[in-house]
């Protein structure tokens, strides 16, 4: 879920170069079943707010991965420094 959320990131900046923010069918379907999954509810209609449903998924999934990988970095064990 988190890739394909980062996967919109290159749609999203080149939105914010063009306002144009384009998918697929299969990535706006994708798009619908995660943000229902996260959100508890649809992506509203209007392209303003797609855009800012997109990035609040952005920013989500940016902590995620972050809370992930110091998970991650958490449970490595220390290695001990011999005298």
């Amino acid at each position: 879920m988190i890739e394909f959320i980062q996967s919109l990131r290159p749609a999203y900046e080149i939105y914010k170069k063009t306002l144009v923010f384009q998918l697929t069918p299969e990535q706006s379907a994708q798009l619908q079943n995660v943000h229902r999954e996260i959100f508890g509810r649809n992506v509203p209609n209007c392209s303003t707010c797609v855009i800012e449903s997109v990035f609040s998924l952005l920013i989500w999934a940016d902590q995620k991965a972050l809370e992930l990988a110091q998970l991650a970095d958490d449970e490595q064990k220390p290695k001990r420094k011999r005298k």
